[in-house]
């Protein structure tokens, strides 16, 4: 979070935004900074106001700069993308939280996200915008019911929900990119290079209503009261559902009749009771005296799980619940406090830079931020080539080629060797980081969140890309997640993570819908991947992880 300051605690920059605009004292500032953080539900708000912005998890940073913001009670608050980084069940409270401000203190808000879901939760109105300029705008209904402009369209077909069906294995992705700045055409339509209506003349009867796309700028168009496009179609659009496209089709994993556990199926990953704990610092006497009991956070706590091969493993949870500690133990970047974990039969309870290179071959990952992984001084050509040579894929006069081929696999032109990271977009960026874990030909991939940071449309692209790879390669994955709508789509097994404990595994038909854990249950309902055009229902799990 660029906002918050890594030299100083998180309780000092709180306290100033009271101190520095208002008379209150600084014991007063501090209780009710305190107060704030429990209002958004941070765990152990008192505790946390002493610690720095590296000691706590992103979505705990998250829920720090929106409380930073509501100390003041202003009285507009201007909310930019404020849940992208947050779980479903610590979103859907924030939500609830935006809402109570609006009534309490009279405030306005205009809230800023790429995901059209959230913004029915909050918003009375919504204008979507695209390239700098409004291209629909009408009451939140409406806008749900009967999106007329392709690009609202495209950002709902994007997202998955979780009334879709489970064979489903592609999301509608928008073609192409927002166009730069310099590029932009100011008399044509903005959209037009990427509009399937123009591009395909899907499902229009009279093809002439395109014929000015490239040659005028369109004005905005009523749809109904209230309700206005910026497209030369118009109502045209209206005419075809916005979510009819092909949804692919994918196998379902066949369980053996009387195999409970799948265990006749081949196992690639195996973990038995796992344990990561770190030692909990007291400043009191006793504890430095060694007289009184040392205490552990209990990251993963005795979890066991397999997974099987040419699978997609989906593991979700709330912020702060252990999944990426749990990604960090199998990886070997954090020493085990107790347990084993096996891949391909072969023993992972080293750390990773004492494994033995073939083994760390067989293990690659994908992070969250592409730009936090990507030298901004060497070419994608270079970044790409550099783990094909370092685990001698192919002989080293091919490497160029093995390098165009990944390219071409995560859908990116041969030319892209030569760019830096600076020149491309986050989707691209993505793509270059799926690429680079592909080329020592893995046997298992790690998505540590690889779509939680990218808009809709590119998400979905990625998703898309994700589900091809599985199918062409059979590659097995473990695909990390706080959006339980995504792991639906493309999972075939869930666990569910809370307090460092599996509280439910099974196959992704027997987790959806029923409610079976308490916690399931809220981040299901608690998801903003909900049904359009009515407004949703929140269901929040209560406390903190």
């Amino acid at each position: 979070m660029q906002a918050l300051n890594p030299s100083l605690t998180i309780g000092t920059q709180l306290t100033e935004v009271l101190t520095a605009h208002t008379d209150i004292t600084a014991k007063k500032a501090r209780n009710r900074c305190i107060a704030m953080l429990e209002r958004v539900y941070m765990p152990d708000a008192a505790n946390v106001m002493n610690r720095y912005v590296h000691m706590i998890s992103g979505g705990q940073q998250q829920r720090v700069v929106i409380a930073m913001a509501l100390l003041n009670n202003p009285s507009l608050l201007i909310m930019d993308e404020p849940t992208t980084a947050l779980d479903v069940t610590v979103e859907a409270a924030v939500l609830d939280l935006v809402e109570d401000l609006k009534k309490d203190f009279n405030t306005g808000i205009i809230f800023i996200t790429h995901n059209l879901g959230v913004v029915a939760k909050v918003s009375e109105r919504l204008c979507v915008m695209y390239a700098g300029e409004m291209v629909e705008q009408g009451p939140i209904e409406k806008l749900f019911a009967n999106p007329a402009h392709p690009y609202t369209r495209g950002l709902l077909c994007c997202v998955p929900r979780l009334g879709d069906s489970l064979s489903n294995n592609r999301l509608w992705s928008i073609r192409g990119r927002v166009p730069d700045p310099a590029d932009r055409n100011l008399n044509a339509c903005i959209f037009a290079p990427r509009c399937d209506w123009r591009i395909e003349g899907r499902h229009l009867e009279d093809k002439n209503l395109t014929a000015h796309c490239t040659s005028r700028h369109p004005e905005l168009v009523s749809i109904s009261e209230d309700h206005v496009s910026r497209c030369f179609l118009g109502k045209e659009t209206l005419k075809v559902p916005y979510d009819d496209y092909a949804r692919g089709k994918r196998d379902a994993v066949v369980q053996a009749e009387g195999d409970d556990d799948f265990s006749s199926m081949d196992a690639l990953l195996k973990i038995r009771n796992m344990k990561l704990w770190y030692p909990e610092q007291n400043p009191s006497l006793k504890a430095i005296l060694g007289m009184e009991k040392k205490s552990h956070v209990k990251a993963v706590d005795d979890i066991s799980l397999k997974v099987l091969k040419g699978t997609t493993m989906g593991i979700v949870g709330e912020s702060g619940c252990g999944k990426s500690t749990l990604v960090k133990g199998i990886i070997g970047l954090e020493e085990l406090t107790d347990g084993e974990v096996e891949l391909m039969g072969i023993d992972l309870n080293l750390p990773a830079q004492k494994r033995d290179l073939s083994l760390i071959r067989e293990l690659q990952m994908v992070f969250q931020n592409p730009d936090s992984t990507l030298n901004p001084s060497y070419t994608i050509g270079t970044q790409i080539g550099r783990p094909i040579q370092k685990f001698k894929t192919v002989p080293r006069q091919k490497v160029r080629k093995e390098v165009e081929r990944l390219l071409r696999a995560v859908k990116l032109d041969a030319y892209y060797y030569d760019r830096y990271p600076r020149q491309l977009s986050g989707g691209e960026k993505q793509r270059i980081g799926i690429a680079r874990a592909l080329a020592s030909r893995p046997s298992l991939v790690i998505c540590d969140e690889p779509v939680s940071a990218l808009d809709v449309s590119v998400a979905a692209a990625v998703l898309n890309l994700l589900n091809e790879i599985k199918e062409d390669m059979g590659s097995t994955m473990i695909f990390i997640a706080h959006d339980l709508s995504v792991v639906r789509f493309i999972s075939d097994f869930v666990a569910v993570m809370y307090l460092g404990e599996i509280v439910e595994f099974g196959p992704v038909a027997s987790i959806y819908p029923p409610r079976i854990t308490l916690f399931r249950s809220a981040a299901v309902f608690g998801s903003h991947s909900r049904s359009f055009g009515q407004a949703p229902v929140h269901y929040p799990v209560r406390g903190c992880a």
